[in-house]
């Protein structure tokens, strides 16, 4: 969805609005939230809806990158394991852990 300016500001916004639906789900479904269980999910369902063909409308915007990091720093902030951490730590968290 690219507009006549040549942004991608449309792509992201429903990626991103797709992904937080997911993540929703998955968050009032799983009641008990075991972490290599909620890891795997958030992987496999919600961070690949805001990576499906990522390197055609690769983000260039500060604004769109924002935009798609919130799903996964909204995660984060659910994820027992990642209590106390900064953001930063949270995220190195999430994409180095094994699922």
């Amino acid at each position: 969805m690219l507009t006549p300016d040549l942004k991608w500001s449309t792509q992201v916004k429903t990626a991103v609005e797709s992904a937080n639906k997911m993540a929703n789900w998955l968050l009032s479904v799983f009641s008990v939230r075991c972490q290599s269980t909620m890891l795997a999910l958030f992987k496999s369902i919600v961070r690949s809806r805001l990576e499906y063909s990522c390197p055609v409308w690769n983000p260039m915007l500060m604004s769109d990158i924002k935009r798609l990091e919130s799903p996964q720093r909204a995660f984060a902030r659910y994820n027992s394991s990642c209590k106390g951490l900064s953001y930063w730590e949270r995220l190195k968290f999430l994409t180095t852990s094994r699922s």
